[in-house]
């Protein structure tokens, strides 16, 4: 079976095309740019234009569509480019459609969540054969959101955000499963084993990346995305959980 993996260098895409290729699928990256390290064989695309796709999809059965561009471009990228790849999946009979979404953004107003929630809705009505499922944030994410605060002598959080990170490999895990499965549409959320307070991650972050600095809690941050965040709207409590916890992955990190 050929897989194509849009994002193919981004931390999903990259995880995915190395377990897929060790569960003996034949696997092509899609990017734009090369990557210097490759687990797979690697083809041109531009999702913004268009160009590339009719090569990239040639022979494919499968598409991981990970590509995104959460902070410019994303209308173009996430939105305009999730049509244009799905027009020319069912030119050429692509037979099972993935596409890796985000837990919460139906209740969290911002652009790239809404850019989401669209391309969600064009790939369930395209008529494509598709498995979507909604992930929480990954331990990178929130590792290097902390590593930035972390820079100044003061630092100073947001104390009650809360996450349910999880570990990208174990993501990966669970879409290959998708894969062996076939088209289920949308599955069930995943999601790390546990709910922390932005507050408590970065106390262990701090313990373990031995960094001696002072703390400023912000209980309190105004607007509807924090106060979402606050409220645990990137979480769900019910979902299919993975086992590497924060902890975990910042020692295994370290």
């Amino acid at each position: 079976m050929k897989i194509l993996v849009t994002g193919g260098t981004g931390v999903l895409g990259s995880s995915f095309a190395a377990l897929a290729k060790e569960n003996g699928y034949e696997v092509v990256l899609a990017s734009r740019n090369r990557p210097s390290l490759s687990p797979a064989e690697w083809t041109y695309l531009n999702l913004e234009t268009g160009e590339g796709l009719s090569t990239a999809l040639s022979g494919v059965e499968v598409v991981f569509h990970a590509a995104t561009s959460p902070a410019k471009n994303t209308e173009k990228v996430d939105v305009m480019g999730t049509s244009l790849l799905l027009e020319e999946c069912i030119k050429n009979g692509v037979k099972h459609f993935i596409y890796p979404s985000i837990v919460g953004i139906d209740d969290i107003p911002m652009k790239y969540y809404r850019a989401k929630r669209s391309a969600e809705a064009m790939i369930m009505e395209s008529g494509t054969p598709y498995s979507i499922m909604r992930v929480t944030q990954f331990h990178n994410l929130v590792d290097k959101l902390i590593s930035i605060l972390a820079k100044f002598p003061i630092c100073i959080v947001p104390t009650n955000l809360k996450f349910q990170t999880c570990d990208v490999d174990e993501v990966s895990e669970t879409f290959i499963q998708i894969v062996k499965n076939g088209p289920l549409g949308r599955v069930e959320d995943f999601g790390g084993p546990e709910i922390l307070s932005l507050k408590e991650m970065y106390m262990s972050w701090k313990e373990q990346s031995k960094v001696n600095r002072v703390l400023i809690p912000l209980p309190y941050f105004p607007g509807k995305t924090f106060k979402a965040f606050q409220e645990g709207k990137n979480t769900n409590p019910l979902c299919e959980k993975g086992l590497h916890t924060w902890e975990h992955w910042i020692q295994k990190k370290q």
